[in-house]
């Protein structure tokens, strides 16, 4: 006789999808720029709310969910991330790069 053992997988990593901005978009300072994008968990399934973290390399979190707009980034090259947790801590990242352009008389950041 045999012994098997079968285990389950430990939990797996969402899957982070941006589906805007568009890669290496550019924006005008001051333009409203609309992220959207998604959450997806082998265990929990589709994840919303604050489960889904933005981020930008320039400014830090901008802000939890599905959809988000914000016009107040600044001029710069930005990696913008959508971090996504699931229930167990699990987490997975997609990023891409936009561009804010700076306008005349704009702010850069310092």
């Amino acid at each position: 006789t045999r012994s098997i053992t079968i285990s389950a997988p430990g939990n797996q990593a969402p899957v982070a999808t941006i589906t805007s901005p568009a890669i290496h978009a550019i924006f005008p300072s001051g333009a409203v720029v609309l992220f959207t994008g998604t959450g997806l968990d082998l265990e929990d399934g589709v994840l919303s709310g604050s489960s889904l973290v933005w981020t930008s390399s320039l400014q830090g979190r901008l802000g939890t969910g599905e959809s988000l707009s914000r016009n107040d980034l600044v001029g710069g090259l930005h990696l913008i991330t959508l971090t996504a947790t699931d229930s167990g801590n699990a987490k997975g990242s997609a990023s891409r790069t936009i561009t804010v352009m700076v306008l005349s008389g704009a702010k850069t950041p310092q």
